[in-house]
């Protein structure tokens, strides 16, 4: 895609209506809320992991091999914690900030195609917009979403408003209306 192309595409994105805006926090708000719900159990598991070596640590401290091999667990557990907090918890916390706070905007745009690729273990669904310009744009989205998309159907693709300086890069999404 060359600039100019950009430049006009760009042009199209505009403040979302209440209704726009209830439909975008129904599908997209909505499927980041069951995101954290299914990261929030591997977390505690982490914190419960660091529980538990503190505990064996204090219960077995004579005994230097078990002394190691929890406080490795200690670490190993601590890590994972961090790093699922911040890789998985932020983008999503972001994105529900940034819809409750309306930093977005919407262009309007209607599904063009939509296809699903199985790969190992989990799918991944796929919807094609088409700009009133003839711009098409292909996006992943979640599977709500791709079995409400129908050939057709308008829709809005969301662009969230990142401020300058922030290094968070943040995906486009797509609200079919109805």
């Amino acid at each position: 895609m060359n600039t100019k192309e950009y430049k006009q595409h760009y042009m199209n994105y505009r403040e979302a209506n209440i209704d726009e805006h209830r439909m975008i926090c129904k599908q997209i708000r909505g499927k980041s809320i069951l995101n954290i719900c299914f990261i929030a159990p591997a977390i505690f598991v982490g914190i419960n992991g660091i529980a538990v070596s503190i505990y064996m640590m204090i219960a077995f401290g004579d005994n230097r091999e078990v002394f190691v091999v929890f406080s490795l667990l200690l670490v190993m557990s601590a890590v994972e914690v961090m790093v699922i907090s911040y890789l998985l918890m932020n983008r999503l916390v972001t994105r529900i900030s940034y819809i409750n706070k309306h930093m977005y905007s919407v262009a309007d745009c209607s599904v063009v195609d939509r296809e699903m690729s199985k790969e190992a273990g989990h799918s991944c669904c796929f919807v094609t917009v088409s700009f009133p310009d003839g711009y098409e744009q292909n996006v992943m989205v979640s599977s709500r979403v791709y079995n409400l998309a129908v050939n057709g159907k308008r829709a809005l693709i969301v662009r969230y408003d990142v401020p300058e300086g922030k290094r968070i890069k943040l995906p486009f999404e797509i609200a079919i209306l109805d």
